[in-house]
């Protein structure tokens, strides 16, 4: 049995076979899916991190009730479109948290899911714990 490769085998190897592209593009296609699906709820987290970081910078805020935090999130999240958040539910979201000691900062949680279509009836699941603490510089 000759072990070389002739010219012949050479010239039949070269190139993409049609079955090797369908692959291709069927894992493409499925990781596109995947992104698209995922979109909109990673957009909506990083909405939240902006409006989150922009409290936590605001002047004044440790100063403030949970009221008027609360408030001021919901203006950022009306700016950025979350319809998510309104003035009735935006205490089962945004908690003020107390400082344990007196010189300890205050800080803020903000805690929600978010559920999106995956395919037929599969979901995901994308939990949302962010901690910010009042008054912090940038």
């Amino acid at each position: 049995m000759n072990n070389y490769v002739t010219a012949d085998t050479a010239a039949r190897q070269r190139g993409l076979t049609i079955q090797g592209l369908l692959v291709g593009v069927a894992i493409l296609g499925v990781l596109i899916l995947i992104a698209l699906r995922l979109f909109p709820l990673y957009n909506e987290k990083f909405q939240v991190d902006s409006i989150m970081e922009a409290i936590a910078t605001t002047k004044g805020i440790e100063k403030m009730s949970n009221v008027q935090i609360g408030r001021i999130f919901i203006r950022g999240a009306n700016i950025n479109d979350l319809s998510r958040f309104s003035d009735s539910n935006i205490k089962d979201y945004l908690v003020l948290n107390k400082p344990k000691k007196k010189q300890d900062p205050k800080t803020v949680t903000m805690k929600f899911e978010m559920r999106g279509p995956m395919i037929d009836t599969l979901d995901v699941v994308l939990r949302y714990e962010r901690t910010v603490v009042l008054g912090a510089e940038e």
